[in-house]
């Protein structure tokens, strides 16, 4: 299942704090992270950071722009859509109503 999520921001996380989120959405997954993650910051122009953690499931990427956050989250393990989404609502600081959810099932090709 991949879920991927588009919203305004209430705040941009730093860098340190985006990748402690993304390490805590591993854990509500209850997915296994491979690696260390990886961290990216741009401040020559003016975007947030973003973080990408290789999961033994697949991937997590969370990219902030001036103002948006966009969130990928692929894993062959299935989780609930609604509660991994309220989650990080609350800890990436999203605005509702999200600009954009989708859910796109993989595995049936």
């Amino acid at each position: 299942m991949q879920l991927l999520m588009e919203s305004y921001i209430e705040k941009m996380l730093n860098a340190p704090d985006l990748n402690k989120g993304v390490q805590e959405l591993v854990l509500f997954l209850g997915v296994t992270s491979v690696e260390k993650p990886i961290i990216a910051e741009f401040p020559d122009h003016g975007w947030g950071p973003s973080v990408v953690q290789v999961i033994a499931e697949s991937h997590i990427a969370v990219h902030y722009s001036v103002e948006r956050i966009y969130i990928d989250i692929f894993s062959c393990k299935e989780f609930d859509r609604f509660d991994v989404t309220d989650f990080c609502i609350e800890r990436f600081l999203m605005r509702k109503p999200l600009l954009r959810c989708q859910v796109i099932e993989r595995g049936f090709i």
